[in-house]
């Protein structure tokens, strides 16, 4: 199967136990049954062209069934939205599960017909007065997790949130909690209170590591966006990508992880929508 055969003791004396590395990921291209360990090698994912998901507001969200935050240190989120003025009171973009109390959210209250603010656990309270906008046109939200969150409870930590590429705001701590063991949903809260999200996602990345100002920027490249599996610009965080759902299946009722680390999702209601591009059209006022 092209896969190297590795023989490795077994507890039981006399015993050999045989590992196949390989791609056990399913939806990659180079996906090998065989496998019995993964090697990091899983690539090409269904790739039909430039798709997002558009979620209903009432029932529509995607479950990854894994832990996909990393449990300590350092990370950084980034997300595209394009909301609409029918999301009333709380709604969640993204959440991950903690029955032991340590749950992450992020997503907003809405406001005017416009806006609203931002809202998440209650380790980033400070971020409430930071806006969330509403105006039918995509956005760019970043979340840089400081690595010293979790180490110490005497630790000051320093998290930053980005909106279309540019520091809104500085979230001051002494250590933040993280979910252990759960699940990650897209499109509402993790707690089956709803708080469904009505608009369109697009371009989910997680990093185990904080991305620095100008890998933001160059991720968000000018409201155009950038692939997070490459190195370019500058932006050197390829490496470090837990997961990354570009959305770009165009069609069935799952999500691939183009990171390469298996964290597929299923989709329940959520629809495929055509994007030419993210960024508004020019109109010709002469």
């Amino acid at each position: 199967v092209g896969s190297e055969m590795c023989i490795r003791d077994s507890n039981t004396p006399g015993l050999t136990e045989l590992t196949f590395p390989g791609c056990t990921d399913s939806y990659a291209e180079n996906y090998d049954p065989q496998a019995t360990t993964d090697d990091g090698s899983c690539s090409g994912y269904p790739d039909n062209g430039q798709f997002s998901l558009s979620f209903d507001g009432i029932d529509d969200y995607i479950l990854i069934e894994e832990n996909v935050l990393p449990d300590s240190g350092d990370y950084t989120i980034s997300i595209w939205v394009k909301a609409d003025s029918s999301n009333v009171g709380a709604r969640t973009l993204i959440s991950q599960s903690d029955t032991s109390g340590s749950p992450f959210y992020f997503g907003f209250n809405s406001g005017s017909d416009l806006s609203g603010k931002i809202k998440m656990n209650q380790d980033w309270k400070s971020l409430e007065s930071s806006p969330f906008y509403l105006d039918n046109k995509w956005h760019f939200y970043t979340i840089v997790n400081d690595g010293t969150i979790g180490d110490s409870s005497i630790i000051i930590d320093t998290s930053l949130f980005y909106i279309d590429g540019v520091e809104i705001s500085t979230v001051m701590g002494e250590g933040k909690s993280y979910p252990i063991d759960e699940r990650f949903f897209i499109g509402t809260m993790w707690d089956s209170s709803g708080e469904f999200f009505s608009g369109a996602i697009d371009d989910i990345s997680i990093w185990d590591r904080k991305l620095s100002s100008k890998e933001i920027s160059s991720i968000y490249n000018s409201g155009i966006g950038l692939d997070p599996t490459t190195d370019s610009l500058d932006y050197k965080g390829s490496e470090n990508l837990i997961a990354f759902w570009p959305f770009s299946e165009g069609a069935d009722s799952s999500v691939s992880d183009f990171s390469g680390n298996g964290y597929d999702g299923e989709i329940f209601g959520a629809s495929w929508i055509n994007i030419d591009s993210k960024l508004e059209p020019v109109i010709d006022s002469t």
